[in-house]
């Protein structure tokens, strides 16, 4: 089964650059400034479906994306959670962004799950070419977080 999306790494990186901006922390809160600041870094991913919500909810896809990026990198301890919104990077997570973290230009078009349960995907360069590919079980991850 394959699903066409846009690459959570690129939402992860996003933030994590957010949080760098930001002095390493930041609250979130509402619909504040930090959603607009987030979306000046990812708008050129954009697709007008992203701007759709969900079939559950009633923001924009890419806003909830944005929450399971911070939720996703607390499970993985690139970010920290101080309760009520306050986010902290962490030294994997500095790590992360100075050394593996992907041109926000490259866009992810191909998600695949396989027979034996486990997940490939591709990332494409804007000429199409692949540039980078990973793949592994992946048990944290559902078909709802990849959704377009």
């Amino acid at each position: 089964m394959r699903y066409h999306c846009h690459g959570i790494e690129h939402y992860h990186q996003a933030t994590l650059g957010l949080l760098a901006d930001k002095g390493g922390s930041f609250r979130l809160q509402g619909d504040g400034e930090l959603y607009t600041e987030f979306h000046s870094k990812i708008r050129n991913l954009l697709k007008p479906e992203d701007y759709e919500p969900f079939q559950s909810g009633s923001e924009p896809k890419w806003k909830t994306r944005f929450r399971w990026a911070l939720k996703h990198m607390r499970q993985d301890g690139r970010v920290l959670w101080h309760g009520r919104g306050q986010y902290e990077i962490t030294e994997p997570g500095r790590s992360y962004l100075s050394t593996t973290a992907l041109p926000l230009e490259l866009m992810i078009e191909e998600v695949e799950q396989l027979e034996n349960g486990e997940w490939r995907v591709r990332y494409f360069s804007p000429d199409g070419s692949l540039a980078y590919e990973f793949g592994g079980r992946a048990s944290d991850l559902t078909e709802d977080d990849f959704a377009a």
